[in-house]
């Protein structure tokens, strides 16, 4: 079977790997729908998104995307949450923390995500709405 399609990577490649060997690659691509925001573009949060061909068309494969939370987080929130505090220029909010929080939506962990920005945003420090 011959199958044809089309995706515009934007600042990255996306490039074909057949991750359940079934003969019909799936497409792995770097989203930077965070690009400049937040940072300069070298700094931007990227994510991997993994498309697998299904009823004629390559559809967002959840289930390649999915990893368990890491491990590090208790320690980070604090860091971050004193990071939050002394911050008066440059990068904002920390790089770090905008790429877990990517990371975690990207690996289906949004409750997580929601939970750590909480954590970590100070009420009195501005900007989380605008997040």
């Amino acid at each position: 079977m011959l199958v044809s399609a089309e995706t515009d990577g934007g600042n990255f490649q996306p490039y074909f790997e057949d991750l359940n060997r079934d003969g019909l690659p799936e497409i792995k691509a770097t989203d930077d729908f965070l690009a400049y925001r937040f940072s300069s573009f070298a700094y931007s949060a990227t994510a991997e998104v993994i498309l697998e061909y299904s009823a004629g068309t390559y559809r967002v494969a959840a289930e390649y995307m999915k990893k368990p939370a890491p491990d590090f987080l208790d320690k980070e929130i604090q860091s971050w949450q004193k990071e939050f505090r002394e911050t008066t220029a440059g990068d904002y909010p920390p790089r770090r923390f905008i790429q877990t929080i990517t990371n975690l939506f990207f690996t289906g962990k949004k409750e997580l995500a929601l939970d750590v920005i909480n954590q970590a945003w100070p009420t009195n420090v501005p900007g989380k709405a605008d997040f």
